[in-house]
């Protein structure tokens, strides 16, 4: 029940996450984001997404250093 009323809660985290991969929903990216997220809750799927996050700045952050 508390789940619902928060905002960012629930599946809507693993939608996001295979979101992030399925831009080209024919790639091998996004059949193994969607095999992936079968077996993650949706905390799991927030932890992964912001995972990818940190990683994408990062390299931003190295390529403007460069």
């Amino acid at each position: 029940m508390l789940a619902a009323l928060l905002p960012g809660c629930g599946k809507s985290e693993c939608k996001k996450y295979t979101e992030h991969f399925c831009k080209d929903a024919a790639s091998p990216q996004c059949a193994s984001a969607i095999e992936k997220v079968k077996d993650l809750s949706s905390n799991q799927c927030r932890i992964e997404l912001n995972q990818l996050q940190i990683d994408e700045q990062s390299k931003r952050l190295e390529d403007e250093l460069k």
